[in-house]
């Protein structure tokens, strides 16, 4: 999975955020910066440490409790 710091770049170049938001630290961004990471490591990086197709006992122990959600967001 990118750094997090990659994630707000990638926002900005789709329109999701804008450069405001950024300077300001505004409190909505920093909730959604870890939401974005997750979201970014199940669809653009699928075969990264998020990856839902290998088993779960593969899976750092960090996310093996939040598979099923993890699924249902995927």
């Amino acid at each position: 999975m990118p750094a997090p710091c990659f994630l707000p770049a990638r926002a900005l170049d789709f329109g999701y955020l804008t450069q405001d938001m950024i300077d300001d630290y505004e409190p909505a961004l920093m909730f959604t910066i870890p939401r974005l990471a997750i979201v970014c490591g199940l669809v653009v990086y699928a075969d990264g440490p998020l990856n839902l197709d290998r088993k779960v006992e593969d899976m750092s122990e960090l996310f093996r409790p939040f598979h099923t959600l993890l699924r249902k967001i995927r």
